[in-house]
């Protein structure tokens, strides 16, 4: 069992890529509304997008990628939300059964 304070070394590189995207998309769970799984799934779209997303908006912007990386974070999470609403505005299932009517099938 080891007593000493964890350092930075002992952290997988991925993790610390991550950690700002995930407070950031954290930050942004304040504003998202909408059911749990939902709002997890935004949370999660986030971080994804602050993971993959923040190297490339740091070299865009000209700063660190830890600030990228919260920033990507936080407006990822607004965006993912955006996305499920504009999916639950087309309502999928009266989509298909207008399209199946219309054929006549």
């Amino acid at each position: 069992m080891r007593t000493e304070a964890m350092n930075q070394n002992d952290i997988t590189p991925e993790i610390i890529k991550a950690v700002p995207g995930t407070v950031g998309a954290i930050v942004a769970l304040r504003w998202i509304a909408g059911p749990p799984t939902q709002r997890v799934m935004a949370l999660v779209g986030g971080v994804a997008a602050s993971y993959y997303g923040s190297a490339h908006v740091a070299s865009l912007m000209g700063t660190d990628t830890g600030l990228a990386g919260f920033v990507v974070g936080l407006f990822g999470m607004a965006l993912a939300s955006k996305v499920f609403e504009g999916i639950a505005a087309l309502n999928p299932s009266g989509l298909v059964e207008r399209v199946l009517k219309r054929l006549g099938l």
